[in-house]
């Protein structure tokens, strides 16, 4: 039996407006989908103002590459960017070789390149529906090149892209995916007052690490004018939960990205801020809108 693609879904179109199907939708088939859902800790459209969106693999031909512009009269972030599922006999559960999907995301500021962010990931023979997420932030802003007119390229190494402010590999085939509902999200967080609280963190700069403590959020103090959520003094750049793209705690010990304190060395952030007034951010929260 040959696999059917589920679907192919577009910017503009939740996967394909569906929720999950019910058990018994395709009779004995199962069900592998994958989405692909970017996430950012910009504020659209100050930070980042467009996006252009290619992908390789989906059965579909002629949705990409596409150009969106961000910000609440365009796409706002986080926002599902694309998916494939196939649907399968259950005597094919982990037999057939994985599909694979692969998506690049580059950014602009007005005419200017921001970023560029590259993914490879699997989409098995084994039920389920998986979220890829693909992170602009503002660790990576100035990592992308325009290398010929209309031409953008990432400044890492090919095979690589900025991922949490150092260049890493695209291929996330091995990656465990979580699973998820895109049409349960949680509301908006709003980093104005979860950080307002907050105290700063006497950050190790040469591990880049600190004692833990009950905090719930941490976020980075940049300078008045930069990425973030900014006041007339500074900017908040919150740091999400994650052992790779953001904060993690083992123990007694809170470790953040080696890009936060190269930032800090350098003089792009003044410093890191703890807060336990809210509940951690979730990389599917959007901001909530400043005054």
């Amino acid at each position: 039996m040959l696999p059917r693609s589920l679907c192919a879904a577009s910017i503009l179109v939740l996967a394909c407006g569906r929720g999950r199907p019910p058990p018994d939708a395709y009779g004995a088939d199962q069900i592998s989908q994958l989405d692909v859902e970017l996430t950012s800790d910009l504020v659209v459209p100050k930070d980042a103002d467009s996006i252009r969106v290619d992908v390789v693999g989906l059965d579909v031909v002629g949705l990409f590459p596409k150009l969106f512009e961000l910000g609440p009269a365009g796409v706002q972030l986080p926002r599902t960017i694309t998916g494939e599922g196939i649907i399968f006999a259950a005597s094919e559960i982990g037999k057939p070789a994985d599909r694979t999907l692969g998506v690049t995301v580059t950014a602009w500021k007005g005419a200017s390149p921001l970023t560029v962010a590259r993914a490879t990931a699997s989409i098995p023979y084994q039920p389920g529906y998986r979220v890829l997420r693909i992170s602009l932030s503002w660790l990576c802003a100035g990592t992308a090149s325009e290398v010929a007119p209309g031409r953008v390229a990432s400044t890492c190494p090919a095979g690589q892209s900025c991922r949490a402010g150092v260049c890493q590999s695209d291929d996330r085939r091995t990656e465990p995916l979580p699973e998820w509902d895109p049409l349960h999200r949680p509301a908006c967080f709003d980093v104005a007052t979860c950080s307002a609280s907050g105290s700063t963190v006497n950050v190790d700069l040469a591990t880049c690490t600190a004692a833990a403590s009950d905090a719930t959020n941490f976020a980075v103090v940049k300078p008045a004018g930069s990425e973030g959520v900014c006041t007339a003094t500074s900017c908040i750049a919150p740091l999400r939960m994650d052992p790779i793209e953001g904060w993690s705690m083992t123990g007694g010990t809170v470790s953040f990205p080696p890009a936060v304190c190269s930032a800090l060395a350098a003089g792009r952030a003044s410093g890191v801020i703890a807060s336990n007034a809210c509940s951690t951010w979730s990389p599917e929260q959007r901001f909530c809108p400043t005054p």
